[in-house]
């Protein structure tokens, strides 16, 4: 796992002093191991169980020993095969290089056969002789090199490295070894740890920084942030909280301070756009959490700040508010007398709404990449790489908040990515294995949703299950859609109730109950299946993935809904400082309806306020829309096959039927729109039409809006179409039945 801060990930370095023997010996093996000079034990939590009572066996010797000399990657490079019958597979490219570098030798039996004995206790005679000849001392049994191996002791007490002979020789005792020669210096001349660091294995601050752990003063670590700092959702934030979970896997060298405060935020509440300026209090600087990290005086800060701020965004002077004051508040940070390492992150998206989704994971991200760019500071994508796994399990609680159960996660991110660490991450890791998941209210969060009988419940954690290709979800019972947002897939997710000759809608009433919006970050088809609108003014937001609504869906909906769902290709804007780039088409799209009942079809973006981005097709990408089949029944607003405002792309329409209650436009500026704005670009659109039912007419551009001369508008009608437009926007021209 590649480390930040030069190496942060081991803290370290600064050899000119050396800790005294009275340190304690477990953190040797921490101070160690931060150094990545020695590894332990895996265990269920994560965190090395050095097995300091064990025995240290002559395999696992050889492979401290290639540590210690920097050679490690090199002899898992080379992979050679080991000169010896009874090396076990793990080893034998360690063994190799050892042995063909004259490093290690093996044993002869009587019958004269060589083999190595490598799962056989090394002895401190052995140990030591190993590490003296790292150190450049040469052993020879006439008593004409630096020592002799079976009596190391003389030298090795001369060097400080041991003080007389060591009887029962444990892994303790080579991890005290290792440290200790950590100091010395070779017969060169130059200390082991200087030439460590020469080989880039750790550096000054690092080395200085594990001297302290082994002399038992810990490293302190404060996490500042807000909520997902403090450990809300969690039963007990001081067990299962993030930073309590990364001081389990920290270990006895580190202290963790929790530094988080729930509904904190950055932005200066006197700011004109602060959602949040009613409660001053909750401004990080005037908390309680921020003098905690003051008092602290901490050597390493994980800053993951801004959720709060997200709300915030309505206004584009919000970009510039939030980047200045994160930044004083990080200067203030940098200006502690501890000299801290500071590591900026951004969290990943709260799936709660449309506004704070946006915020959190459209805006955020951005404004604390730039910041950290500005500052000079490392960003660790948290947000981004672990954005799929919460994106799944956060309905599981109140779809901002992790539990006990998926708070580790964070914790195993951050101790890999900063410290080093090398868990795997099994949390995230058991989603993405199934081609087909089953899915229904009745079932549990980690059923193995495998059929009908043990579905998961939730449908983004249902698409998370599937692999990255994509798959089918069986909709096998009521599913339940509050807002949701579905994790990226590189394939397509089918969705459908009808799997394996079984009709659920039959049999056990399965159908989509849609009590607010869909926002899919993967591509889908719908077949076989009811959708039920609880509400109006919800739709399916695709956000430029690939669609496909089957001529066997259908839509329904409660008998206060006056407005059904609509079917949206893009994006719904809802704050203004959201790049207006995000919003872009940029790879090919396509959306093809065969079937359902719907409010109105959206192939562009929808935004709430004129202000507000609407994005652009861009260039090299090309938008397709089908429609076969399906009602569009709103009057209250129009259909359009694109929404973006800038045409620099293809866009492709085919309508061979339908019906459309309302107009229906190639060219809109679709949601709230801004008439006084043109449609521009150089990009070209072919429009083809052989059916349907437009009520309310056809049209090339919304009124007033135009479209610059370089756009090509092609329209092609087949006969029984003819008289659909007299549009001098389009060039028409006029095709067979």
């Amino acid at each position: 796992m590649k480390r930040i801060f030069g190496l942060l990930a081991v803290l370290f370095v600064s050899l000119a002093v050396i800790l005294p023997l009275a340190a304690a010996e477990p953190l040797y093996a921490e101070a160690l191991y931060r150094l990545d000079l020695v590894q332990g034990y895996a265990t269920e939590s994560g965190a090395p169980n050095f097995g300091l009572a064990d025995k240290l066996t002559r395999a696992q010797a050889v492979v401290l020993l290639e540590r210690y000399l920097g050679v490690l990657d090199t002899a898992v490079a080379e992979n050679g095969d080991a000169p010896f019958d009874d090396v076990p597979a793990w080893a034998a490219p360690y063994v190799a290089y050892a042995t063909a570098n004259k490093l290690v030798s093996g044993k002869v039996a009587p019958s004269g056969k060589a083999y190595f004995d490598a799962d056989a206790a090394v002895s401190a005679p052995e140990f030591l002789t190993l590490i003296l000849r790292a150190m450049e001392y040469t052993d020879k049994t006439d008593g004409s090199g630096d020592f002799v191996w079976s009596d190391p002791y003389a030298l090795s007490d001369k060097l400080g490295i041991t003080n007389g002979a060591v009887t029962d020789f444990l892994r303790g005792d080579a991890f005290k070894v290792c440290w200790l020669a950590l100091g010395t210096v070779k017969k060169s001349g130059k200390k082991v740890a200087d030439g460590l660091m020469e080989k880039q294995l750790f550096d000054e601050t690092a080395l200085a920084q594990a001297t302290r752990m082994a002399a038992g003063e810990p490293i302190v670590v404060a996490c500042v942030g807000d909520s997902l700092t403090q450990g809300t959702g969690s039963s007990n934030a001081a067990k299962y909280s993030y930073p309590a979970r990364l001081g389990q896997l920290l270990g006895k060298g580190y202290t963790v301070v929790n530094c988080g405060k729930a509904a904190s935020y950055v932005m200066d509440p006197t700011f004109a756009f602060n959602a949040k300026s009613a409660s001053p209090e909750l401004w990080y600087p005037n908390t309680a959490a921020y003098m905690t990290l003051l008092r602290s005086k901490p050597d390493v800060i994980i800053v993951m700040l801004g959720t709060n701020d997200a709300r915030s965004m309505t206004d584009p002077s919000s970009r510039k508010q939030f980047i200045k004051d994160y930044k004083n508040l990080i200067a203030d940070f940098a200006a502690l007398e501890s000299k801290p390492q500071i590591c900026l992150a951004y969290a990943y998206p709260a799936v709660n709404a449309a506004i704070t989704y946006e915020g959190t994971a459209l805006v955020m991200p951005d404004l604390i990449k730039q910041a950290g760019d500005e500052l000079g500071l490392p960003v660790l994508p948290l947000g981004d790489e672990l954005r799929d796994y919460y994106t799944a399990v956060l309905p599981y609680n109140d779809r901002v908040h992790p539990t006990d159960v998926t708070y580790p996660a964070m914790a195993q991110y951050f101790y890999n990515h900063i410290f080093g660490g090398k868990v795997s991450m099994d949390t995230v890791d058991r989603v993405s294995q199934a081609d087909v998941v089953y899915v229904s209210d009745y079932g549990t969060m980690y059923a193995d949703g495998s059929s009908d009988k043990t579905p998961v419940s939730g449908l983004a954690y249902a698409v998370a299950t599937l692999a990255d290709k994509g798959g089918t979800v069986v909709v096998c019972g009521p599913v339940t859609v509050p807002f949701t947002v579905l994790p990226h897939r590189d394939g397509n997710v089918t969705i459908t109730s009808v799997y394996g000759g079984v009709d659920y809608a039959k049999t056990a009433g399965a159908k989509m109950i849609f009590k607010s919006s869909l926002f899919s970050e993967c591509a889908l088809t719908f077949e076989k299946i009811t959708l039920h609108a609880m509400a109006d003014g919800q739709g399916i937001y695709m956000q430029y993935h690939d669609l496909t609504v089957g001529a066997d869906v259908t839509c329904t909906a409660e008998s206060n809904v006056t407005t059904p769902l609509s079917l949206n290709a893009g994006f719904t804007e809802q704050l203004a400082a959201t790049a207006t780039e995000v919003f872009d088409c940029k790879t090919d799209c396509t959306v093809t309806v065969n079937g359902g009942r719907w409010s109105i079809l959206r192939c562009g973006n929808k935004r709430a306020k004129p202000a507000y981005a609407v994005g652009a097709l861009q260039k090299g990408a090309k938008l397709t829309v089908i429609i076969n089949g399906g009602e569009f029944v709103s009057t209250g607003s129009l259909n359009s096959s694109t929404g973006q405002n800038d045409m620099r792309g293809e866009l492709y329409v085919e309508i061979n039927g339908g019906s459309f209650a309302s107009p229906f436009y190639v060219f809109s500026r679709i949601g709230t729109n801004n008439t006084g704005d043109v449609v521009y670009g150089d990009g070209s659109a072919t429009v083809k039409v052989t059916g349907g039912d437009f009520k309310g007419g056809f049209y090339a551009v919304y009124p007033n809006g135009g479209i610059t001369p370089k756009n090509k508008i092609s329209l092609f009608l087949s006969e029984n179409m003819r008289g659909l437009s007299s549009d001098r926007e389009f060039d028409i021209s006029y095709i067979k039945d």
